[in-house]
């Protein structure tokens, strides 16, 4: 252990360190009063000496008020950054409604004294409709405002916007040229942003390749966060090959420099064995350690944990209480965790209508998205009278809500008649509107529509040419439902074609992550599985795929092969000890008996009693695996 007494008469940048250090838990147990001793020595003897920046990261971990009342006299004497410094100190923990109108005027003289960089910090206040009335219109002006100046920072929060479509209309080639335009600058955080836009592989400006090369830039100029995210692409093989060592280095170094982020990603790598020996019981002790620093992601990490029994046994009462911590700590996505476990019969009992009360308080907090698993309960029956009219109206109200995805689900469950056979055309007409705003899922439903003929005439070479042009155009989630229609043999259209299947991959794997990788490779595996003996390597592979994968090769490859999918049922049901007999393949009455003792033990069998293939059925038996 460092011995660190005497540090605090030594005053100066290096008490700084010293007091981090003590506060991260990096060289010495973490010890918070002894920081704020520290500290306090520190900012008595020395804050007029101390920058801006080193005053405000005093105050945010020891909330000294001679670090403060410095912030407040430079401020006070029209410095523009301490100000901007003042806004930020005020803005900490829990202000009150003085603290932030106190701030908002800080933000605004910053403004007028000519500070690039307060319009940005203000324009995010309005963006997040955090403090204010959220107007990301007002955001957009002072992000160009900022921008037009010269600020590096706006620039990169304009080209965001664009991008995203927050309080502009979107505009992705001008959002990539703002980003690229910033990046020039080598800032990290610029680096960063533009590096994060050329990771989205449903976009033709999609590249990985280049995403990493500037997350390496940035990771080399200091930048935490761009460690994290470099580490993630080296674990999963995005744009270069993988590396699951070195992203375990960058992982600890992330860590080391108090990234929550950066250990809990170590975490997983002990528990998975990933890049590391694996060590199940010191990677829960660093997720623990990591969800103990109050924060949400890390809590509901460990949630999952305790959930799937991945790193510790199953146990829903843990996981039900570090989900809940998470919500507590601002993660309002959490609830929806708990929502699936008692959907699903996942460490618990399973009980709809709790996981829809779970549902509804994630929507009430934030949460739209949730309202499509609403939905779904609803149109489907799924513990709850089937209601389509009311599965419409929460439809409704999460496209309202800006929940991602709404519009092409609802536009799906229309086209396809699920919610009503006259409305149909208006499933269409949403359509369009998602084809025009280049919605994630809209090529795709265009072509789905045109195979099956769903509202308009069967025409599966038509639908192959929609999959086509978008692909040439650079969609990647075009390429993959080509790579799927190639799997599937979608006759006549297209002949079943393995080899062209693996050929259209091997284009696109660059942007793909290992984890989808991984899942296409095992889907057009399991297309051609017929044999005892390809049956049996496929339910190996199966047991391969990553965990966050897992679930959803599994409800798919009931579409792909449903032979395969009884034989991954029928093993997976034999290990819980449901089935007795030897995996085939078969949907016998043994197999279905089977299915119904094992929807019965999470208090489901109503739902597989319509039918081990109907999806809520394979929703549910997808627990089991």
């Amino acid at each position: 252990m460092v011995k660190l007494s005497g540090i605090s008469k030594t005053g100066g940048r290096f008490a700084i360190l010293a007091a981090s250090a003590i506060l991260a838990g990096s060289v010495v147990p973490v010890s918070a009063p002894s920081a704020r001793t520290v500290v306090t020595v520190l900012a008595d003897d020395e804050a007029a000496s101390l920058s801006t920046d080193e005053l405000v990261e005093i105050y945010r971990r020891s909330r000294h008020s001679r670090a403060f009342a410095e912030i407040e006299k430079r401020a006070g004497a029209g410095d523009s950054w301490g100000q901007v410094a003042l806004a930020n100190v005020l803005l900490m923990g829990a202000p009150t409604d003085e603290d932030v109108t106190r701030a908002l005027a800080a933000l605004n003289a910053a403004i007028k004294a000519g500070n690039d960089y307060a319009p940005v910090r203000l324009g995010d206040l309005y963006l997040e409709g955090k403090f204010v009335a959220k107007d990301a219109a007002r955001a957009v002006s002072l992000y160009r405002q900022a921008a037009s100046d010269g600020s590096v920072a706006g620039k990169q929060r304009l080209g965001e916007a664009l991008i995203a479509g927050d309080g502009v209309d979107r505009d992705s080639a001008a959002g990539i040229a703002l980003l690229k335009e910033a990046a020039e600058s080598e800032d990290p955080w610029a680096l960063l942003a533009l590096s994060n836009a050329l990771l989205d592989d449903a976009q033709a400006y999609s590249d990985p390749v280049e995403a990493r090369r500037l997350l390496e830039i940035s990771a080399g100029k200091g930048n935490v966060f761009a460690l994290v995210r470099l580490g993630e692409l080296l674990r999963d093989g995005i744009g270069g090959p993988a590396d699951a060592e070195r992203a375990v280095e960058l992982f600890r170094r992330a860590a080391d420099q108090g990234s929550v982020i950066g250990k809990q990603r170590l975490a997983q790598a002990y528990l998975a064995g990933a890049g590391v020996a694996q060590d199940a019981e010191y990677g829960l002790a660093l997720m623990r350690e990591a969800a103990e620093t109050g924060d949400p992601w890390a809590w509901a990490a460990l949630g999952d944990i305790y959930a799937q029994g991945r790193g510790a046994p199953a146990d829903g009462e843990k996981a039900i209480d570090a989900y809940t911590k998470s919500f507590e700590a601002g993660n309002a996505a959490a609830l929806i965790r708990i929502g699936e476990m008692y959907r699903d019969g996942q460490a618990v009992d399973a009980d709809m209508q709790t996981a829809l009360s779970y549902f509804e308080r994630a929507a009430a907090n934030g949460e739209p998205a949730v309202w499509l698993r609403i939905a779904a309960i609803h149109r489907d029956g799924r513990g709850v009278a089937k209601d389509q009219a009311r599965a419409r109206a929460i439809y409704e109200a999460a496209m309202s809500a800006g929940a991602p995805g709404a519009r092409v689900h609802y536009a799906r469950d229309l086209v396809t008649g699920r919610l009503g056979a006259k409305y149909v055309r208006q499933g269409h007409a949403l359509l369009k509107e998602a084809l025009d705003a280049e919605e994630p899922g809209a090529v795709s439903l265009q072509s789905d529509a045109a195979m099956w003929g769903w509202g308009v005439k069967q025409d599966k070479a038509r639908a192959i040419r929609i999959l086509q042009q978008a692909a040439d155009a650079g969609n990647v989630e075009a390429k993959r439902a080509l790579v799927a229609a190639y799997r599937d043999a979608r006759k006549p259209a297209l002949k079943r074609s393995i080899a062209n299947a693996n050929a259209l991959l091997e284009t696109i794997a660059p942007r793909l992550s290992n984890e989808d990788l991984a899942l296409e490779r095992f889907l057009i595996q399991a297309s051609g599985a017929a044999s005892p003996a390809q049956l049996e390597a496929l339910n190996g592979r199966f047991e391969e795929l990553p965990a966050s994968t897992r679930r959803t090769a599994f409800e798919i490859v009931r579409w792909v092969n449903e032979n395969a999918f009884t034989y991954l049922v029928q093993a997976a049901l034999g290990e819980r000890g449901f089935y007795a007999a030897a995996p085939d393949g078969r949907l016998n009455r043994a197999t279905i008996k089977a299915i119904i003792r094992a929807c019965s033990s999470i208090n489901q069998d109503d739902v597989c009693r319509h039918g081990p293939l109907t999806e809520p059925a394979v929703a549910v038996l997808a627990s089991f695996v």
